[in-house]
């Protein structure tokens, strides 16, 4: 189990350092530049501002010297929110992605996990027909819609949870469900099909010759293998949902990151969109890289067949 893990370890830090050089070179290739009003710049302030930041040497001089902070963990400057390190920006605004991703992430993992298990042991029922409505209101319902209706339900009409802003667990209830329905209605559609796989299997059918009693059997065997199917996507969604939700983080006014990605490639801000580029890349990267360690431990054969590449 070491050396798989290892390996895959590896994989990720030469992924991430090929993202990083693509990154630095497309921004390179972007049109105009970090000045709003070039027109009004003086030639001596443009020079001074070039030096600054290093814009004044050569595209090769301007990599080594990326690569080379980067490797220090320095990201640099920000262009537009002056005197503000890419890294304190990621550090103060992260948190709030990351706070109501991981809820919606908890609560859209525990109700599509139960609904989907609930919908196939149930197949063809009251129940089994519910779940996959739900799902499929979950998936074609835009957030944008279904944030406002929470808002006009539990905060206008209500009156139990804050319409929106930021500052207490209350505020972000709200976000959290928001985000968690489409986790909800993924991973119950998802686990209800690859129960259903899983309890046709023959394997199953040997278990229950045996004599083994159905709790054990649905426990032990149909759901263990029926989740390699929701690692392999709960880990990237989780991923997602934490970097934050432009859409989400407007409708309830979170300070997150969504809002500053965006803003930085409109004034191209070199540094932060990279920054903020690389730390997206390196959290799905790394949920990558949980994937495949999840993997090994659920399914060790997956270990046996990476030996054999």
């Amino acid at each position: 189990m070491l050396k798989y893990t290892l390996k895959r370890f590896v994989y990720m830090v030469m992924t991430l350092f090929v993202i990083a050089s693509i990154t630095f070179f497309l921004m390179k290739l972007l049109p105009g530049g970090p000045y709003q009003n070039p027109e009004r710049i003086t030639p001596e302030v443009k020079a001074a501002f070039d030096a600054k930041y290093g814009l004044d040497d050569p595209i090769p001089v301007q990599y080594v010297n990326f690569i080379k902070n980067l490797l220090q963990g320095d990201l640099g400057m920000s262009f537009k929110y002056a005197n503000r390190q890419v890294t304190d920006i990621i550090a103060d605004t992260f948190p709030n992605s990351a706070l109501i991703g991981f809820e919606a992430v908890i609560f859209g993992t525990v109700f599509g996990l139960l609904f989907g298990i609930i919908a196939a042991l149930k197949r063809g029922s009251f129940i089994d027909y519910s779940v996959i409505i739900i799902a499929t209101i979950g998936v074609a319902v835009p957030s944008f819609v279904l944030g406002a209706i929470l808002q006009y339900v539990f905060g206008v009409q209500l009156k139990i949870l804050p319409v929106a802003t930021w500052g207490s667990f209350a505020h972000t209830v709200l976000p959290s469900l928001t985000l968690g329905a489409l986790v909800v209605a993924t991973i119950a559609r998802l686990m209800r099909t690859s129960m259903l796989d899983v309890l046709s299997s023959d394997f199953l059918k040997t278990a229950k010759s045996k004599g083994l009693n159905t709790g054990t059997i649905i426990w032990r065997h149909a759901i263990r293998n029926a989740l390699i199917p929701v690692v392999t996507i709960l880990a990237t969604l989780t991923m997602a949902l934490i970097t934050g939700s432009l859409v989400v983080e407007r409708i309830f006014a979170v300070p997150g990151m969504g809002d500053y990605f965006v803003t930085t490639i409109y004034t191209n801000d070199y540094t932060l969109t990279m920054g903020i580029t690389l730390f997206y890349s390196a959290l799905y990267i790394f949920s990558i890289f949980l994937t495949d360690v999840a993997y090994g431990l659920i399914d060790p054969r997956i270990r046996v067949a990476g030996r054999k590449e």
